[in-house]
């Protein structure tokens, strides 16, 4: 029977519980390690949808503000994407709220509840099903630079960029060896790389050989 060849790539790990042979049950994830910034985003939406370059950025700054501005007293903002709230903590166990201060509460967060429109779009497009991923990088880890450096061109090839965790599962490597390679080799007197911050994720290119480390 032909492997699939359509469809959500998926991986599988172990959960704390046991089935009844024995077994760790299993619970499942997307295999896609990559994760899109807003500027291809908003490129895309150029490209695409007719959009200004810049414009679904500028929106999202906006919508970032006020629903910040309106969220401030607890209430909640509707989006087509799902509504946003407020999280709160307090500080510790309590069972009398007259020994609550205000100074015990905290701010915990964004709660968000997407839409039903927004899971509707998304149940939709994922029109053919879900595929088993064999991890190649599982079989082999790159412990070479050259490998490592290899991978890295090959990748940024393609994507413009990598990031820490995409970098750490084409190698075979774990997140913290990766994000420490990255750093080292982003350094120094003659670094290969640069590492360009997006928002809060750090991307890393090439450094080109008349390029130098400012």
């Amino acid at each position: 029977m032909p492997r699939k060849k359509d469809g959500m790539l998926v991986e599988f790990y172990p959960r704390p519980t046991t089935g009844e042979d024995g077994k760790p049950l299993l619970y499942v994830r997307p295999a896609m390690k990559m994760t899109w910034s807003i500027r291809y985003l908003d490129e895309w939406c150029n490209k695409y949808r007719g959009m200004s370059k810049g414009e679904l950025t500028r929106a999202l700054e906006v919508l970032l503000n006020v629903g910040t501005i309106l969220m401030k007293d607890g209430a909640r903002i509707e989006t087509s994407l799902g509504t946003f709230g407020v999280k709160l903590k307090l500080d510790g166990d309590y069972s009398d709220p007259d020994k609550i201060k205000g100074r015990n509460i905290s701010f915990a967060g964004i709660d968000f509840i997407p839409s039903k429109r927004f899971l509707q779009e998304m149940d939709d497009q994922i029109t053919h099903g879900y595929r088993k991923y064999v991890d190649p990088a599982k079989k082999e880890t790159l412990t070479e630079d050259k490998d490592r450096l290899a991978l890295i061109t090959r990748f940024v090839k393609r994507h413009g960029y990598i990031t820490i965790r995409s970098f750490a599962y084409h190698s075979g490597i774990k997140y913290n060896t990766a994000r420490k390679w990255l750093r080292e080799h982003s350094e120094g007197e003659s670094p290969q790389l640069k590492a360009v911050r997006d928002g809060h994720m750090l991307q890393y290119k090439l450094r080109e050989k008349k390029e130098k480390k400012v």
